[in-house]
């Protein structure tokens, strides 16, 4: 069942509190708080969507992990189906509790409507990581288990423009590897002129774990490969490039005390490291996205836990200098749910999109909250324009954020959803007028079965406004 639904237009609670509130004063001030904390309230409604898309069949499980905007405004989905005995498939890269049974690759309309679907079962699939397009059709990195030993491989498949694989093939002497993330790297050679290659993360197999990183020549073969050894446990979980040949890492670093912390490296166009900043943060933390912006500055987003006990996970976003990662501000999102720092867009115009994931805390007792995603918009001072919240079925999961071709801000994730089926042969068993809820019927609901899936989801969340910042010419400034 593939389905495509349009909502209405409603504001949400939050965003009409900030319009009447001081939040207008503070946007028209050229100086940024250096740190703020900031508490959501529950929202009553969700946020509007331009068009949302809900994609699975009822006896299997699905997600989106990546996309891609087209240049006729489709949006290529990359996901995974698998099998009911498991829930979190992207938890098998680290658990290894279940292997899902296939690639999806999906070409959704502008309108939510699937185009066209495909579904590929590649031989020991773990996980999907992310989908890029080539010159030769679009490429896909995921990680699979081999037949022979049970150990990971970092695999990658070509496939052409209507979703149909054209090659396959494990990167070499990455035995035991699990890949987290995949770019574009261009640099130039010796005479001046421009090359492409690719950076690869992964998380070697060694004790303690440490992140590695390949470098994949234009044939994407294996040109080096570096090692992160710290003698603690570490991973870099994205990767992205910067306009001077060189590139960011956002990583996550564990100390002796088991307490995570944030870990942030820049590298130079030879691959050696310019510099690298730990932010720790409470009881851990842990940076998952971070781009460049304003060219002097970077955007660092990811999840803080708090150092109290009973407290919980707050979304986390930092706006650092590029040249050293020195912090210029950071902001901490809590609320009723746990949110997680997921990813971050940048507008043509300064706007920052920081995409958090609700999550119901571990001992929730509250029956009356719902997970759900808040997309936050920021000005380049921190200040907070809007917080729109998302719905759908029972919950949802937030993975990625895509720019539409219309400066649409696209939702990647799942959604947990509910699905009645009607068995026809015991419906037909049922007396007439024997319905749900009477003294006589046992039948009738036994005619009705319930089933819970978790469908990949894609939602289109409106533009930013357009922001003239008032502060150009001193921005950012801290007091």
């Amino acid at each position: 069942m593939i389905k495509a639904t349009h909502r209405f237009l409603v504001l949400s609670a939050v965003f009409l509190a900030l319009f009447f509130s001081s939040e207008a004063v503070l946007a028209q001030r050229c100086d940024a708080d250096y740190e703020q904390i900031i508490t959501f309230r529950s929202p009553d409604m969700g946020s509007y969507s331009v068009w949302d898309t809900v994609f699975g069949d009822e006896d299997k499980h699905e997600l989106f992990q990546s996309a891609l905007q087209l240049e006729d405004g489709d949006v290529l989905a990359l996901g995974l189906r698998y099998a009911r005995a498991g829930k979190d498939a992207q938890e098998g890269v680290q658990k290894e509790q279940q292997i899902p049974a296939e690639l999806i690759l999906a070409q959704v309309r502008p309108n939510g409507r699937v185009r066209w679907r495909q579904f590929h079962r590649i031989e020991g699939l773990i996980s999907v990581v992310k989908l890029l397009a080539v010159e030769d059709g679009y490429l896909v990195l995921g990680n699979r288990r081999q037949a022979q030993n049970g150990k990971p491989v970092i695999w990658m498949g070509l496939f052409d423009s209507l979703g149909g694989l054209k090659s396959q093939s494990d990167i070499s002497g990455a035995a035991g590897d699990l890949a987290y993330d995949i770019t574009p790297w261009r640099r130039l050679n010796a005479k001046g002129q421009p090359y492409l290659s690719y950076l690869v993360a992964a998380l070697a197999p060694d004790t303690p774990s440490s992140a590695r990183l390949y470098t994949l020549n234009s044939k994407r073969q294996v040109a080096s490969r570096q090692d992160f050894v710290t003698g603690r446990e570490n991973r870099i979980l994205s990767l992205y490039p910067l306009e001077d040949e060189e590139a960011v890492l956002a990583s996550g670093y564990d100390y002796e005390d088991e307490r995570k912390s944030g870990w942030i490296l820049r590298l130079n166009k030879d691959g050696g490291i310019d510099w690298q900043q730990l932010y720790p943060r409470g009881a851990g933390a842990e940076v998952v996205k971070v781009k460049p912006y304003k060219k002097d500055y970077l955007i660092a987003v990811g999840t803080a836990a708090p150092a109290v006990d009973g407290g919980k996970q707050a979304g986390w976003v930092m706006l650092l200098r590029a040249d050293n990662g020195e912090l210029i501000w950071q902001r901490y999102f809590t609320g009723a749910l746990e949110f997680l720092g997921r990813d971050v867009l940048i507008s043509p115009d300064g706007l920052i999109s920081v995409l958090l994931d609700g999550v119901l805390p571990e001992d929730n007792e509250d029956e009356s909250l719902q997970e759900h995603v808040r997309l936050v918009t920021l000005n380049p001072r921190g200040v907070m324009f809007s917080a729109d919240s998302y719905f759908n079925g029972e919950g949802t999961d937030a993975i990625g954020l895509l720019e539409g071709v219309r400066g649409q801000r696209i939702i990647i994730g799942a959604t947990d959803m509910v699905h009645t089926i009607e068995d026809a042969s015991m419906a037909a068993k049922a007396p007439e007028g024997v319905g749900a809820g009477t003294p006589d019927s046992t039948q009738a609901e036994a005619a009705v079965k319930v089933l819970r899936s978790r469908d990949g989801w894609l939602a289109a969340a409106v533009p930013t406004d357009a922001y003239d910042d008032p502060c150009v010419k001193q921005y950012p400034v801290v007091k």
